[in-house]
């Protein structure tokens, strides 16, 4: 399957895995994978960033390393089994 072929959802999917292997991704890398314009694949990026820690750092998308210490916190309403 080509990269432009990929629902949404399986593109976040890939994303994720790319973004946990390498850890670091810029905007135009991001953009070109996946046949997104630079606007889009930075939506893309800030969509995600709401629910995982991804943060922008100089030009480069970064997954922390150690998620509890990301500042900002992760939505809890709606997950089964956490307390809020």
């Amino acid at each position: 399957m080509n990269e432009d072929e990929y629902t949404p959802t399986e593109r976040a999917f890939v994303l994720g895995l790319r973004m946990a292997t390498e850890r670091r991704i810029d905007n135009s890398q991001l953009a070109t994978a996946f046949g997104l314009s630079p606007s889009g694949a930075y939506r893309l990026m800030i969509r995600l960033a709401r629910v995982a820690p991804i943060v922008r750092e100089g030009g480069d998308w970064r997954l922390l390393r150690n998620a509890h210490t990301c500042e900002t916190p992760m939505p809890a309403a709606g997950l089964p089994g956490v307390d809020e």
